[in-house]
């Protein structure tokens, strides 16, 4: 298909749904998410979607593929904003307008709010990133599983980890916890939970637990939910069993008494996650997975609330945006969908 084609083609679906925009919708809760439905689609060129960002606009949606976009609602054609073409990891500080890169070479690019290029590190097939909520830090994985913490400002490493016991193990996630005291890494075969509280004193030790896709942390509190099953965390950290299959069931302790915990109870077709996220307000918990299809529990209770329509590939990035009024999932293709739910 040419480009011509694609442009046509993402113009006719747009078309189909018309101009809503986030601005026209109503915040999702668990009281109305019944009523969620798709509000849009279109596709990019670049293949499998890294994740999302709002640029300080709540109508412009930015898109990371190989490279990056911007979708204005109201525009029905994402734009491409960089001559990069090799993206292979993005995250974003919605809050304080910044975003973060990485190419296939050894170059992480840190971006302002108007997607200028701010910080150029250094670290070889960099495969995930994610920013401290202060901003003050970046954490980098790679593909050989090092993890790297930067101070920003300085535009220097704080500390490096690589296990040498578990050559290759690399890194697919990376989440801070609602103050940056906490990191989480998942790589292929093991997750590792970081205490940065001791970080000016010496390198932090991390806490090994046995990984089954993905991270996510409460942005509305210290608690965080991620794939370790019976972790014996000291953190508060609130935790989520994923048990595969409807009728298996592991025996479950929670690590404190005083931390919370949810059992979430996946189908046999959902049980390889891809991406977990909170809403804002932290009542809304999403799951993707391999299977293409996005869950959306009560986050207190574990309560499935709500399972939209399967896609027809993987779901790799989830998203929604700080208003509560847009979700939207990205597939190994391209395909970008945006859900929410139209003023009456």
């Amino acid at each position: 298909m040419t480009s011509s084609s694609i442009v046509l083609l993402m113009v006719a679906i747009s078309a189909l749904f018309g101009s809503i925009t986030p601005s026209h919708l109503q915040p999702i809760t668990p009281d109305n998410v019944d009523m969620i439905e798709l509000i849009d689609q279109f596709q990019v060129e670049g293949g499998q979607i890294l994740g999302f960002a709002w640029d300080g606009h709540p109508d412009r949606l930015i898109v990371a593929s190989s490279t990056l976009w911007v979708y204005p609602f109201d525009a029905q054609i994402p734009t491409q904003q960089v001559d990069q073409i090799d993206i292979l990891a993005f995250t974003s500080n919605v809050e304080l307008g910044l975003m973060a890169y990485s190419d296939s070479q050894t170059t992480i690019y840190v971006l302002d709010s108007l997607l200028n290029d701010a910080l150029q590190l250094t670290q070889s097939a960099v495969t995930a990133l994610a920013f401290s909520p202060d901003g003050r830090w970046l954490a980098s994985g790679g593909a050989d599983g090092l993890v790297q913490l930067w101070d920003i400002k300085a535009g220097r490493i704080i500390f490096s980890f690589l296990d040498e016991n578990d050559p290759d193990n690399g890194v697919h996630d990376l989440d801070f916890n609602a103050d940056g005291t906490v990191l989480i890494s998942s790589h292929q075969r093991t997750d590792y939970v970081w205490d940065l509280s001791v970080i000016s004193a010496l390198s932090p030790t991390p806490i090994v637990g046995q990984d089954i896709g993905g991270a996510a942390f409460d942005t509305t509190s210290q608690s965080a939910v991620f794939s370790v099953k019976n972790s014996t965390s000291p953190h508060r950290i609130f935790e989520i069993q994923v048990i595969p299959g409807e009728t298996f069931v592991d025996p479950f302790s929670a690590p404190d008494p005083l931390v919370s915990s949810v059992q979430v109870t996946l189908s046999n077709r959902e049980h390889s996650l891809t991406d977990l996220v909170f809403s804002p307000d932290g009542e809304l918990l999403l799951i993707a997975t391999t299977d293409g299809i996005l869950s959306i529990w009560e986050a207190k209770t574990g309560k499935r609330l709500m399972t939209l329509p399967a896609q027809e590939t993987a779901i790799e990035a989830v998203a929604i945006n700080p208003n509560a009024t847009v979700i939207v999932t990205g597939d190994q293709r391209g395909q970008v969908q945006v859900w929410g739910i139209p003023q009456p």
